[in-house]
């Protein structure tokens, strides 16, 4: 819960601040070594549960959340509607963009504040940060800054080559815009250190609005490389702890596999398939 922030660095101490309330509980990235694989089966699952009852809001359009009283500094298309009322979640037919609005006058889409955006000095690059009203607006915008940020990492042009990313986002696919918290790693997920229960999920700082294609990837901390047989067991000349790594790789790639069986129905929602670049 927070209890006050200032979202400005026009304050007294000189920058953005933030007054929460702690979730009691440890990081998992503290207890996962010592979890066993029903715990981590169990954690994975709730974990689904929990992303799910994300991914049922649906909205118009890909970005942030902002309170309303901001609208103006967060939407750099806000200027196309004529009037205030345009907020109220209509489309119009010469091309203006749909604004979401909450319960009254709570929240506003508006400009990404992903970390993507902002890491490695993006965030010094000009670049059209939202929102977007599609996915193909969303990677035309992403190629659009990497490439300002290969162009000021080095002098020397490079060559161009054919994208099927491209070819797969000029498609006319149906798409599902949901909520998804940006950065769920095990840092951020709080459980009680002996139950291993989730007591709370931290840092919803970059919360945003994301293609449901997106926000279907992996979580940080079911990530890792894929491998589909066991590593031996007793194999003379073979130290039984380099096969530690092995058998963790293998764990992973199980709980992966049953995180997309919990999701396939919440997946089965839309015709997109994650592109890659």
């Amino acid at each position: 819960m927070s209890f006050a922030y200032d979202s400005s660095s026009e304050n007294p101490l000189g920058f953005e601040w933030m007054l929460i309330e702690k979730i009691e509980g440890v990081p998992l990235s503290e207890v996962w070594e010592k979890m066993d694989f029903g715990s981590k089966v169990r954690l994975t699952l709730e974990i689904s549960n929990l992303l799910q009852q994300q991914h049922g809001l649906e909205f118009s359009q890909i970005g942030n959340l902002y309170f309303s009283t901001v609208a103006a500094q967060v939407n750099n298309r806000i200027e196309t509607f004529s009037n205030a009322e345009a907020f109220g979640g209509r489309s119009a037919n010469n091309g203006n963009l749909k604004v979401d609005r909450g319960i009254g006058t709570d929240f506003v889409i508006g400009r990404m504040v992903s970390p993507w955006f902002f890491r490695q000095k993006r965030v010094l690059l000009p670049a059209d940060r939202g929102p977007f009203s599609s996915s193909h607006d969303l990677m035309m915008a992403k190629t659009q800054i990497q490439i300002e940020r290969v162009s000021n990492l080095s002098p020397s042009p490079t060559d161009e080559f054919y994208s099927e990313t491209d070819e797969e986002l000029a498609k006319n696919h149906k798409e599902i815009n949901v909520l998804h918290h940006q950065d769920l790693s095990n840092r951020n997920i709080i459980v009680h250190p002996t139950s291993y229960r989730i007591n709370g999920i931290i840092d919803w700082e970059s919360v945003g609005i994301c293609p449901d294609w997106q926000a279907s990837e992996y979580p940080h901390f079911l990530r890792g490389i894929d491998t589909t047989e066991p590593p031996p067991v007793g194999v003379p000349g073979v130290d039984e702890e380099d096969l530690v790594e092995f058998r963790k790789d293998l764990e992973k790639v199980l709980l992966r596999n049953l995180y997309l069986q919990s999701l396939q129905v919440c997946r089965k929602r839309s015709q997109w398939h994650s592109p890659s670049l």
